[in-house]
């Protein structure tokens, strides 16, 4: 039987329970007591939504109890800190289906709800052996624990969920321009894929770190280690995302927190960012389905990407030469563009000639942020090649221009004669995977009507950010000034004061 804590009171009855300064009662730590595990992760996920496991995560530790009924319940032991922590503790168990108690080793009460503002105390102590007493105002009990489990090692063994898509009133074009393309990434590969992926990142221009992991074998048949190879990528253009999340042997992560990362496309039920419970020295990886999570105690040795590429094409140099292939007729046709009434897609480049520059500069000024810090810009004596991977929907100037490939750019209302899909147009130019090509019409061609395809290649290291465009931009955009006309020798009409006298009109004199 629990009685209310009155103001002022000096004597408790629990041992390790004392009052605050405010005539609260509690004790040095907290138990949350759940019928189930799905109640548990729960609150961990409610909890670390709005605050933090930082400050008590070396005490907080997971206990599975069993109490003389043989009911099997899990406690989740932390400290109390204070009165503040141990009530947001308390709401939050609450919320989810727990019991909220504080004390000290082994006697804990019920902490203070808004029946007993001050907590609770006891008026009798259960004689009992047992390692844990609880007392609550609709049970006393007394538990035994079974066995115990680290915070780090129950969160390794949830699985991960797909991230729900956000449904909102806005149109497309506005969606993509919110879009920004993904920060970090981790890349896991296979031992066959991965000089492959290594020279396709090093060719795209994107900058990366590779390293070589390896893990005991997963079955007790496996000879060798599990090797694979670790791809730190610090900027990942967003159209490269679809594809290495897609193929079969690349897993892409997403860092949430100081070394651990997510399969990107999920998230973990807990915010681990604020349980604090992994080393910042090594790499968590946590994989989606039934696959457990790979963890590292430290990183392995990470090199330039583009380091490796270099060792591997000068191995490759050192091959045997293969000789000529004797000369034999090739079927050849030229390609053209025609105007279409279905060739529709997203406007992602544009090409902006030199004499619509000033027009250019005044659009600039009312275009939003999202798409000025998105928008690549490459200068050229055709003139400026703008680029932007969620679209250019927002700047109708110069030629527009669809992504016909990843690395391919078509003129938006026209297509290709004869209809040549966009893998087989980019493998014929040479998989250029470090340019950006567009297809121009030839410049004698008639509105209206088929034209030669003029073939423009730009390297995509010569594409600079929008935002560093506009902050110097004397160097792609002159500005051009006027000269004012001289000054003509017309004499001017001198002014000058003097005393005035009774009579002063009578004073003034003509000006010649």
């Amino acid at each position: 039987m629990l009685e209310r804590v009155s103001l002022y009171q000096t004597h408790l009855s629990v041992p390790g329970v004392g009052l605050d300064a405010s005539g609260i009662a509690i004790g040095p730590r907290a138990l949350v007591l759940f019928p189930s595990v799905d109640r548990l992760v729960a609150f961990l996920a409610v909890y670390t939504q709005a605050g933090t496991l930082d400050a008590t995560v070396e005490s907080v530790t997971i206990d599975m109890v069993s109490s003389k009924l043989k009911t099997r319940e899990l406690l989740l032991r932390l400290d109390s800190t204070s009165t503040d922590r141990m009530d947001r503790v308390a709401e939050v168990s609450r919320l989810t289906g727990g019991f909220t108690f504080t004390g000290t080793s082994r006697h804990f009460i019920q902490y203070r709800d808004a029946f007993a503002p001050f907590g609770y105390d006891t008026q009798e102590i259960l004689p009992t052996d047992s390692e844990l007493v609880l007392y609550h105002s609709t049970f006393s009990q007394a538990y035994s624990v079974e066995r115990s489990v680290e915070l780090a090692s129950f969160l390794l063994k949830l699985r991960l969920s797909p991230k729900p898509r956000a449904r909102s009133a806005r149109t497309d074009a506005e969606h993509r321009e919110a879009m920004t393309e993904p920060a970090q990434l981790w890349m896991l590969a296979e031992s066959g894929l991965a000089p492959s992926l290594l020279r396709y990142l090093v060719r795209s221009g994107v900058g990366a770190r590779v390293g070589l992991t390896e893990w005991p074998a997963e079955s007790p048949l496996d000879t060798d280690p599990g090797r694979r190879w670790l791809f730190r990528v610090a900027d990942l253009p967003q159209r490269m995302v679809p594809l290495l999340t897609k193929t079969p042997g690349i897993t892409v992560f997403e860092p949430v927190a100081a070394g651990v990362a997510v399969e990107f496309g999920y998230r973990h039920p807990v915010e681990l960012r604020a349980c604090g419970a992994f080393r910042e020295d090594g790499l968590v990886l946590f994989r989606a389905g039934a696959q457990p999570p790979l963890r590292m105690e430290r990183l392995p040795e990470l090199a330039d990407a583009a380091t490796l590429a270099k060792l591997e094409r000068a191995s490759e140099s050192e091959a045997v030469t293969l000789e000529p292939v004797a000369d034999r007729p090739h079927f050849q046709i030229s390609l053209r563009l025609a105007p279409a009434s279905d060739a529709a897609g997203v406007v992602s480049a544009t090409l902006v000639p030199p004499e619509q520059y000033p027009l250019l500069r005044r659009l600039l000024y009312i275009l939003g942020p999202n798409i000025i810090r998105t928008t690549r810009i490459a200068p050229t004596p055709r003139g400026a090649f703008l680029v932007n991977e969620p679209g250019l929907e927002r700047l109708p100037i110069g030629l527009l221009f669809r992504r016909m490939h990843s690395s391919i750019f078509i003129p938006c209302g026209m297509d290709l004669l004869p209809a040549v899909g966009g893998p087989a147009l980019f493998s014929a130019l040479g998989s250029p995977a470090d340019r950006f090509v567009f297809m121009l019409p030839s410049d004698a061609a008639a509105v209206g009507q088929s034209a030669a395809v003029v073939v423009v290649a730009i390297e995509t290291r010569d594409f600079s950010s929008l935002e560093q465009a506009m902050i110097n931009p004397e160097a792609w955009m002159p500005l051009t000034a006027q000269s004012l006309p001289e000054a003509s020798n017309d004499k001017f009409t001198s002014v000058w004061f003097e005393p005035l006298s009774a009579f002063p009109l009578r004073d003034v004199k003509a000006i010649e």
